[in-house]
């Protein structure tokens, strides 16, 4: 019995979602004991190496056949999503905890969708501009709670401010580099070029970033 491509692609969203959780709480673990730097550090190199040897079994060669554009593209988007847009996540995780980074972070299709406006012309209507609005509300409703009402321990204002700024590099991060992914996949070629090549050209970029 197969699924169809819809229910694939939601089961496959709600896996990816479970993940981001789980991982979330590591990078947070493992931030707090050797610091976001490193971990991005660590992350990076080992990320490579396994998408290096993925590329290798799979498409038989190591490095990606793409154009000088698309390694243009594609390594801007590492360097902007997972270079200074992770650092910052990471940053976050220690700062101001997983709970309240990851929610910052749901502002990242605002800061995609500007960037998809200007760029590639895309367009959103009103009810697009509505979940902005409800998003926006709901974080900010969420930063501005007392510490006693949320259960959590009291953070300096400072330290906060700072966490916020993290998160919000991120989300701009992860935004942004999404836009210029998109960008880097499709520019010069009518075929979008093979996943596994994007992730790794993103990743060794990124890499020589950090």
């Amino acid at each position: 019995m197969s699924l169809d491509s819809g229910l694939l692609g939601e089961s496959a969203a709600i896996l990816v979602s479970c993940f981001w959780t789980v991982g979330s709480l590591l990078f947070t673990s493992a931030g707090k004991r050797v610091g976001s730097f490193s971990v991005n550090v660590f992350r990076t190199t080992i990320a490579i190496a396994l998408l290096g040897c993925a590329h290798v079994v799979l498409l038989g060669v190591l490095l990606p056949a793409a154009s000088s554009a698309q390694w243009f593209w594609m390594g801007l988007s590492g360097i902007v999503g997972l270079g200074i847009g992770d650092f910052g996540l990471f940053a976050a995780y220690v700062t101001i905890g997983p709970r309240r980074t990851v929610l910052v972070q749901a502002s990242s299709p605002i800061f995609a969708s500007v960037l998809a406006f200007s760029m590639l012309g895309e367009t959103f209507g009103l009810l697009s501009i509505l979940g902005v609005a409800v998003t926006l509300t709901g974080i900010v409703v969420v930063l501005l709670e007392r510490e006693e009402k949320s259960q959590e321990t009291f953070e300096a204002k400072k330290r906060k401010t700072w966490g916020v700024f993290f998160a919000l590099v991120s989300a701009m991060g992860q935004g942004f580099g999404a836009v210029l992914s998109k960008k880097g996949m499709y520019v010069g070629v009518s075929v979008a070029m093979n996943p596994l090549s994007a992730a790794l050209i993103r990743m060794l970029l990124a890499g020589l970033f950090v």
